[in-house]
């Protein structure tokens, strides 16, 4: 059973056994990205919830799904790429609703099975229809995590004003290392925005040539690059929900 899309790079133009070579080899660094994150902040990792180690263990099963998807443009491996990257927006969303000062607090987001299942089998439907479902579902997710970290940031600034800077005037050593630790933590979290914002941005637009200008960019595998920035940003936005937690974690302590 044939995907419902077939990208840019030519098939089997490289390798004889592998429908999108760059595409297939690519797909690695989505592991790659989740690696690296492990091992840096293994540490902290231990004291997370299960929502945000589940999005860890689904990027390599993103990673796998993605490579055999591009290696043989075969539907079943194509759910295997797009379905759990629906479940780690999920996971992300459930993660920024457990921070305490986020605007869905004490509100949860549980993998919606019935989503998946109507992607799935939306493709007998019509292939095209499939891929709209797909994309709808997953833009969805994203908004609504920008959205929650974006009223997360503001009522952290609300904190900071009510609670932090006050501190500052008691001039002693422990309500001072709070707060240098919540600056410090917010300075990393603003960068980390930024890189993303930066790494999601410059891919999505290399997808969106690679998808309308095919005949005049096929020699440049914009697909492949797209893999590799945007797992640096998923990097990027896995640093931006750990330095979340952290804050979140330091005003606990209060």
């Amino acid at each position: 059973m044939k995907s419902s899309v077939d990208w840019c790079e030519l098939n089997y133009s490289s390798n004889a056994y592998i429908a999108e070579f760059y595409n297939t080899i690519t797909g690695v660094f989505i592991s790659i990205s989740s690696v690296c994150f492990y091992y840096k902040c293994n540490e902290i990792l231990r004291h997370v919830p299960s929502h945000f180690k589940n999005v860890q263990l689904l990027l390599h099963l993103v990673s796998i799904g993605t490579m055999l998807f591009h290696g043989t443009l075969l539907y079943p491996f194509q759910l295997l790429d797009e379905l759990p990257m629906l479940m780690i927006a999920m996971q992300y969303l459930n993660f920024v609703s457990l921070l305490n000062q986020s605007t869905f607090q004490q509100k949860t987001f549980p993998i919606n099975k019935e989503i998946l299942i109507v992607i799935a089998t939306s493709y007998f439907i019509h292939p095209m229809l499939q891929q709209t479902i797909f994309h709808i579902s997953l833009k969805y997710y994203e908004i609504n995590i920008i959205y929650g970290l974006y009223n997360l940031s503001k009522q952290l600034n609300l904190n900071a004003f009510s609670t932090l800077l006050p501190m500052k005037a008691a001039h002693t050593e422990p309500m001072k290392n709070l707060l240098y630790r919540y600056i410090l933590l917010r300075k990393k979290t603003s960068w980390h925005i930024k890189l993303a914002t930066m790494f999601y941005t410059t891919s999505m637009i290399l997808w969106f040539l690679d998808q309308t200008a095919c005949s005049h960019v096929e020699f440049l595998k914009l697909h492949a690059i797209w893999h590799i920035l945007s797992s640096i940003g998923i990097y990027q936005l896995n640093m931006v929900m750990l330095n979340h937690h952290l804050i979140n974690r330091l005003l606990k302590s209060i």
